[in-house]
C-alpha cells in the first residue's frame, strides 16, 4: 500500500509516484468559497508533469469511478470539507472502490481533507471543520487506510493553538498527527515517515 497524505505541498510527489496519469478528485472543495484551494494544487501537478483527469465523485456511479481508476497511476484527493468529501465517498461508492484498489497497490494522494479521510475517523476534525457540510453522514468513520488522523495546516494562523484542545478531547482514542503545509506523511513498503513537500 502506498499513501501520500499532506496539507498542501506537492513537491515530493514525483519521488513518490512512478507513473504520471493521475485521477484528480476535487469534490471536497465544492462547498467551500475558495474551492478548497484546489486550483493551486492542480496547477502544481501539471507543472510537475502529471497528466490530470478530473473526477468529481459527488453524484458519480461506482462503474464510473472504477472505470476512471482502473487505468490510473494514482488518485489525488483534494482538500476542502472532509465531511462533504466523506459523504460523497459513501454515496458514490468511491470509498469501497478506492480502498480495494489502494490495498492492491494504487497510490493514494490525499491533501488536507483528502488526507484526513484516509484515517480511522473524522471525529477529531469536528472541532475545526464544519460538520454540517456532510448532513447525510450517518458515521464519521474514515477509510481506515492508516491508523492515525492527520491534522493538516498546523502552521496556518491559529491552527497550532487549536491542537491542544483537539488532543485533549480525542487523543485518548485516536493517534493525531499534525502536519504543516510543507510536510507529508508517506506510507509505503519502507514503512511510515514524514517528508518535506512544499
Amino acid at each position: 500500500m502506498r499513501l501520500f497524505l499532506g496539507s498542501a505541498g506537492v513537491s515530493a510527489l514525483p519521488e513518490f509516484m512512478d507513473g504520471r496519469r493521475v485521477i484528480y478528485v476535487p469534490t471536497a472543495g465544492k462547498p467551500m468559497a475558495d474551492g478548497g484551494g484546489g486550483g493551486e494544487s492542480r496547477a502544481a501537478l501539471v507543472d510537475l508533469g502529471f497528466e490530470i483527469t478530473d473526477l468529481d465523485i459527488d453524484g458519480a456511479t461506482q462503474d464510473e469511478i472504477r472505470g476512471a481508476l482502473d487505468d490510473a497511476d494514482g488518485v489525488f484527493v483534494e482538500g476542502g470539507s472532509p465531511f462533504f468529501l466523506l459523504q460523497a465517498m459513501r454515496e458514490s461508492g468511491f470509498d469501497s472502490v478506492v480502498v480495494e484498489l489502494v490495498r492492491d497497490g494504487l497510490p493514494y494522494v490525499g491533501m488536507s481533507a483528502g488526507g484526513v479521510v484516509a484515517g480511522p475517523d473524522l471525529e477529531p476534525l469536528s472541532t475545526t471543520s464544519n460538520t454540517s457540510l456532510g448532513p447525510r453522514l450517518e458515521s464519521t468513520e474514515g477509510l481506515g487506510l492508516v491508523n492515525l488522523v492527520v491534522f493538516p495546516h498546523y502552521d496556518a494562523p491559529g491552527r497550532a493553538s487549536e491542537f491542544p484542545d483537539v488532543l485533549l478531547r480525542f487523543g485518548s482514542r485516536f493517534r493525531l498527527l499534525p502536519l504543516t503545509d510543507a510536510q507529508a506523511l508517506v506510507v509505503d513498503e519502507d514503512g511510515m515517515r514524514i517528508v518535506a513537500s512544499e
